[in-house]
């Protein structure tokens, strides 16, 4: 091939769609070829000259090519998975849709490289020179770029879900597009803002300098000992993200969300901007001396206490409340439980029965004797035929306390001697009644426990108010609303029960 060339000097070598599988191309002068659509799979082109080299489409599956000159060439839609690429020379190169799967490109020069819309996941870039190269929507899930010289690179709409950026250079690069700190207003059937996809990725050391994250959703992402001096984290979501010594002096983090997030005493945060941020108050409390905020910078921010906010509700006067309203709630069943529990034991049941049928006795037998019995008025039908006797005795059984407890609650508390006869509106406000009180009960035992603590250890107790407790006073107060109403018709019904008044004629 070389002989070739230098009988045909200056004619481009056409290759296209040739089958050069498994070929042994090491050092192969291919500057300028036309190599589209070829089969290049687990060719060794290793340190070979591809110099503006016409690549479209063509299959470099486990293509051994470290060190290959690949400077200017077109690999649009080229299929490098499994390729090794380790040091290549790829300066200015287009790998435009390009599938980079796994793809081993190891202190590659990609230096302003087109990589819009390439597939790389997995693909290991570790140390590679990619500063100025166009990375709009690549796919990067999970794939390797720590220590990768990322300056002044576009990562409008690239996918870095997972990826490895530790150490990674990403000084002025483009994660989005718009106005630093603002974002423009969208309606109801615009398609999102494009922007990189950082969730989960791993920026560990990486220098983020000068980078604009409006808006961003950076939940759960490690920007340990990240240097983000100056960088623009206006609304951004950064709950659950690792901040342990990241430099965030001078950034703008105006509105965003650092629930759970992790500090440490390196973490400093000196003359940032923080209006309306929020955060924890025992996270806030991990850096040393407030990471260099003001006592006017923290009155700015949302500080949220779990602990205030069980307080606020379960605590002081409205401990007592709960309280009082958890006796009051108990009490009927309670009586209910030692009146008839007392009667069983005393034989006062007993006694009342047979008192009721003495007296029940005494009248059937004055209604029976002619000379105690009432005389007929005037027009009255003489009464004929036996009577109905009135004492007839009850039949007696013994019923469990919790059977005549629970007969007593699902019969809404009428009837339930005689058995079960459900009362649907009556059983299910006891329901509810049962569980809002219990959760009150829980509320305000967890509140005294985290006050007892907080007392004796003098520190913060982590508890978020978004967290489960947090959730739950918002839980709880829907549940006192709706009881609050059950309790107003509750009342309405009582102020309606009549009562016997006697009136002078």
């Amino acid at each position: 091939m070389d002989s070739w060339r230098k009988l045909h000097q200056g004619v481009p070598l056409d290759l296209s769609g040739a089958t050069l599988a498994g070929s042994r191309l090491q050092a192969m002068d291919l500057g300028g070829c036309n190599l589209a659509d070829a089969d290049l799979s687990e060719a060794d082109l290793s340190g070979a000259n591809l110099f503006g080299a016409n690549l479209v489409r063509a299959r470099l599956i486990k293509a051994n090519l470290p060190g290959v000159l690949l400077r200017k060439a077109d690999l649009r839609k080229a299929d490098l998975t499994d390729a090794n690429l380790t040091g290549a020379e790829l300066e200015q190169a287009d790998l435009g849709e390009a599938t980079l799967l796994r793809t081993k490109a190891g202190a590659a020069n990609l230096a302003q490289a087109t990589l819009r819309g390439t597939r790389a996941p997995e693909a290991d870039f570790a140390s590679a020179k990619m500063g100025g190269a166009d990375l709009r929507g690549a796919a990067l899930g999970g794939a390797i770029l720590h220590g990768v010289d990322l300056r002044r690179a576009n990562l409008v709409g690239a996918d870095l879900r997972k990826a490895d950026l530790a150490g990674a250079d990403l000084r002025g690069a483009t994660f989005r597009e718009g106005t630093p700190g603002v974002l423009a207003p969208r309606g109801k059937d615009d398609p999102p803002e494009p922007r990189a996809d950082l969730r989960d990725a791993r920026l560990r050391r990486a220098d983020l300098r000068e980078t604009d994250l409006t808006g961003f959703d950076m939940e759960g992402v490690d920007l340990r000992d990240a240097t983000l001096t100056g960088s623009c984290l206006a609304r951004t979501v950064l709950r659950g993200a690792d901040l342990g010594g990241a430099h965030l002096e001078e950034a703008d983090l105006t509105g965003s969300d650092f629930t759970g997030v992790r500090f440490d005493a390196k973490t400093t945060l000196r003359r940032a901007r923080v209006k309306d941020v929020q955060v924890d108050r025992y996270t806030l409390e991990g850096l040393d001396d407030f990471g260099g905020l003001t006592t006017g910078d923290r009155m700015q921010m949302r500080i949220l206490d779990g602990v205030m906010l069980l307080r606020s509700h379960y605590s002081g006067f409205w401990q007592w409340i709960h309280l009082l309203a958890l006796v009051i709630f108990v009490y009927p069943y309670a009586w209910f439980v030692f009146a008839e529990y007392a009667k069983a034991r005393s034989g006062f049941a007993d006694g009342y029965e047979r008192a009721r049928l003495a007296v029940l006795t005494g009248a059937d037998m004055a209604e029976s004797s002619p000379f105690l019995r009432k005389p007929v008025k005037p027009g009255e039908a003489a009464p004929t035929g036996p009577r109905e006797p009135r004492a007839v005795p009850h039949e007696r059984t013994e019923v469990p306390v919790w059977r005549a407890l629970f007969r007593f609650i699902w019969n809404g508390g009428k009837g339930w001697e005689t058995g079960y006869s459900l009362n649907a509106l009556s059983f299910g406000l006891f329901c509810f009644s049962f569980l809002y009180n219990l959760t009150r009960f829980v509320m305000v035992f967890k509140t005294m426990e985290l006050e007892l603590h907080q007392e004796a250890s003098g520190l913060p107790v982590p508890v978020s108010a978004l967290g489960f407790w947090g959730r739950m006073v918002h839980v709880m107060e829907v549940g006192f609303a709706i009881n609050v109403v059950v309790v107003l018709v509750h009342t309405f019904h009582f102020l309606n029960e009549p009562i016997v008044v006697y009136l002078p004629k």
